[in-house]
């Protein structure tokens, strides 16, 4: 979940915003229960055992990468 959300969080980021206009724009993310993963990983997926112990990649679209990547 973890590197998920840095590169979703990275990919949202724009030049010269200001924390106020960003956390407004992405209140999704912000979400305690991790709804917006479920558009990139299936339920199964994110919660698995698997997820719990190694990286997976998601099953429904992909995660952008981080510039430079």
């Amino acid at each position: 979940m973890t590197d998920a959300y840095t590169h979703i969080v990275a990919d949202r980021m724009q030049d010269g915003e200001t924390w106020t206009d960003f956390t407004a724009r992405i209140n999704d993310l912000l979400d305690p229960g991790n709804a917006f993963l479920l558009s990139y990983y299936s339920e199964d997926r994110l919660f698995s055992d698997e997820a719990r112990t190694v990286l997976v990649e998601p099953d429904l679209k992909e995660i952008p990468p981080l510039a430079g990547n």
